[in-house]
């Protein structure tokens, strides 16, 4: 994410850190993502790409502020806010 000296994911060493491997891959997040997933679910939301994570893309407008607060508390239970 440009955002560190060293580009690669903290915890999969190998892999480039990009918020496509952040917020849909890195392991290290699986059991946040999985609950995300579901209070996106639970909104009618099954779509779960950046676009949608990012700027609720594609919903409708009564939902798009859940969906962005369901991103923003992903990013604070994973401590990676401050990082962005």
């Amino acid at each position: 994410m440009n955002l560190a000296l060293d580009p690669y994911c903290p915890w999969c060493i190998s892999i480039l850190e990009t918020m496509n491997h952040f917020m849909l891959e890195c392991p290290r997040f699986h059991s946040h993502r999985v609950v995300l997933q579901e209070q996106l679910r639970a909104l009618g939301v099954t779509t779960f790409d950046l676009p949608t994570l990012l700027g609720a893309t594609g919903i409708d407008s009564s939902r798009q502020s859940a969906v962005l607060r369901l991103t923003c508390a992903f990013l604070n239970k994973t401590n990676q806010l401050q990082r962005l």
